[in-house]
């Protein structure tokens, strides 16, 4: 019993060296781009919060950023 539980250990052991053992891969080349590619690539808006106190209430508003227009109306948000 106790050669069993020796040799399920450096088993264990030598499995987890194997395993540990970090392979090289070479970095792939750079990727090139040349200005004459006229495609653009489009991420997410941008949106940001405004925010206005006006006859003792909170009101906010939604901006796009990135069209630069609203896109809300303002909202109550509560009694100040």
């Amino acid at each position: 019993m106790k050669n069993i539980k020796k040799l399920a250990v450096v088993c264990a052991m030598a499995q987890c060296l194997a395993l540990s053992v970090a392979y090289v891969v070479p970095a792939a080349e750079a990727a090139t781009y040349s200005s004459t590619d006229n495609q653009s690539a489009r991420f997410g808006d941008e949106y940001t919060w405004y925010y206005k106190k006006e006859n003792g209430k909170l009101y906010k508003r939604l901006y796009n950023n990135s069209v630069g227009r609203w896109e809300s109306d303002w909202i109550f948000v509560k009694n100040l």
